[in-house]
């Protein structure tokens, strides 16, 4: 017998996997025929529903058969309620400031990241974007930063123009001449 309170915390996995389950059915009518190797434009939506019904039905015997006691947290919870030791770090100094100026910035290049991108492509502007916004987090390590900001680019371009068939901007004359090499490089088409 499950006690009230695991019944009040299973109830709503339990409605999002009953809209969940409607929807994939919804989606299971989509009548497209994609060409040989390629996926069809239902494949992105059932993959996320078919992840969240297994996310609803894993929290759902966990909360339900495998807690003890009144509470069950995940780790997220867990880190939330107890961060971890310093392991000898020095405070930070600035802990709990504000910076609106930051912020501001930060909002600023993202627009202009939307208004530049059409005219030098995805690859060039997203990878100085994300450099400019790491260094905007006041993370001082230029070369790590503009490593993981070439790569993390590099995996969302072969990830969308690749895998999930979505084009992305290429620019203009003389930008586009790198996001065709690119694309070449990658084998995209």
């Amino acid at each position: 017998m499950i006690s009230r309170r695991k019944a009040a915390r299973i109830a709503p996995y339990v409605l999002v996997l009953g809209i969940a389950a409607l929807l994939y059915r919804s989606a299971s009518g989509i009548d497209f025929f994609a060409p040989a190797g390629r996926i069809g434009p239902d494949f992105w939506p059932k993959l996320v529903l078919l992840l969240m019904i297994a996310t609803c039905v894993y929290e759902i015997v966990k909360i339900g058969v495998f807690a003890r006691g009144d509470s069950v947290g995940g780790v997220l919870q867990t880190l939330a309620a107890a961060p971890p030791a310093d392991e000898g770090l020095p405070p930070a100094a600035d802990e709990g400031r504000s910076y609106p100026v930051l912020l501001a910035l930060g909002i600023g290049i993202t627009v202009l990241y939307a208004a530049v991108v059409p005219v030098t492509g995805f690859f060039l502007t997203t990878t100085l974007y994300l450099v400019a916004f790491i260094g905007l987090g006041r993370y001082r390590r230029l070369w790590l930063a503009l490593g993981v900001s070439l790569v993390g680019t590099l995996l969302m371009v072969y990830f969308f123009m690749k895998v999930a068939y979505i084009s992305l901007p290429i620019g203009v004359a003389p930008f586009s001449a790198v996001s065709l090499l690119l694309m070449q490089v990658m084998g995209i088409r």
